[in-house]
C-alpha cells in the first residue's frame, strides 16, 4: 500500500477547529488528525488565536497543542487573548487573561502561573 501525505485544506482557524472536531468526534485516522492539528497551530500563529488553541486543547487535555499555542504566545497575545464568539464563530471577543486561564485545568494554569510569577 502507497505512502500518503495528508493535507489540511486551507480554512481560516475556526473553520480548521471545526474540522478537528469532526475528526476527533469521527475518530479519523490519526496521520489526518495530525495533519488538521498542525494547521490548526499553523492558523492561530496567523491570526492571533493562541488562546484559543490553549482553550480547545484545556478542555480536550491535549497537552501538545497546549505547548505549541503557549510558544506561540507573545505578552501581547498571552495578556489581551481573543477567543471566536460562541454564538458567532466568526466574529472575536477580548478577553482578560483571567477569563482563558479559569477555562484551563487547574494543574494547568499552576504550570504557567509558576514560572511568570517567579
Amino acid at each position: 500500500m502507497p505512502s500518503r501525505n495528508y493535507q489540511a485544506p486551507n480554512l481560516d482557524f475556526t473553520n480548521v477547529l471545526s474540522l478537528l472536531e469532526l475528526c476527533v468526534k469521527c475518530k479519523i485516522n490519526c496521520k489526518i488528525k495530525k495533519s488538521i492539528k498542525d494547521k490548526l497551530i499553523e492558523k492561530a500563529g496567523k491570526e492571533g488565536a493562541q488562546c484559543a488553541s490553549l482553550t480547545w486543547a484545556g478542555e480536550r487535555k491535549d497537552v501538545g497543542i497546549a505547548r505549541l499555542a503557549l510558544s506561540q504566545m507573545n505578552i501581547q497575545i498571552f495578556l489581551h487573548p481573543r477567543l471566536p464568539n460562541k454564538l458567532d464563530p466568526a466574529q472575536w471577543d477580548d478577553f482578560l487573561f483571567w477569563d482563558v486561564m479559569t477555562k484551563l485545568p487547574s494543574l494547568w494554569q499552576l504550570t504557567i502561573w509558576r514560572p511568570t510569577i517567579q
